[in-house]
């Protein structure tokens, strides 16, 4: 199974949703407004010209992709990668029980000999995540975002979905 993604203005993502009506896309805003609006499916289908590609290597949860979207991403060096991945496990195991997780998903994104790890969660609420990120992520992830901010290999992207047919402002 593999997540599609494009991102840019609202407008534009806007125009691909209602281009492509049969597909399951999901619009998503941005928490901050430096960041582009993003576009996300999990169909096979080519929908996008050049969209972002990332192979689901986990996940857990209902197929319910509605309310809040974290999505933490980790450029990991080799020696990183067995302790990510194992944490990875243990973050998917203590995540079953949470209350508001929605889904959550372990993504592979590669590009030549670059690999790129996102750990996308989408929650009932900004509360439910929160709860789960201070009690359950941050001590498990630590760790490696505090390696991988150090070299400016993590970051972190907040959205919410959105329907492009309501008025969101």
């Amino acid at each position: 199974m593999i997540m599609q993604a494009a991102f840019g203005q609202e407008e534009l993502l806007t125009d691909i949703l209602k281009e492509h009506q049969n597909n399951h896309l999901t619009l998503l805003e941005p928490a901050d407004e430096k960041s582009d609006f993003q576009l996300i499916t999990f169909d096979d289908d080519k929908i996008f010209s050049d969209p972002f590609k990332y192979d689901v290597l986990n996940q857990l949860g209902d197929n319910k992709l509605d309310g809040f979207f974290s999505f933490m991403y980790f450029d990991l060096n080799k020696e990183l990668l067995k302790p990510f991945l194992a944490a990875s496990q243990n973050l998917f195991e203590q995540s079953v029980d949470s209350w508001g997780l929605n889904k959550l998903f372990l993504l592979k994104y590669q590009i030549k000999n670059d690999i790129q790890y996102t750990i996308l969660s989408v929650w009932k609420d900004k509360s439910a995540y929160q709860d789960w990120y201070d009690h359950i992520y941050a001590p498990l992830f630590s760790r490696f975002i505090k390696i991988t901010a150090k070299i400016e290999s993590y970051h972190e992207a907040l959205y919410r979905n959105i329907d492009p047919d309501e008025d969101h402002e």
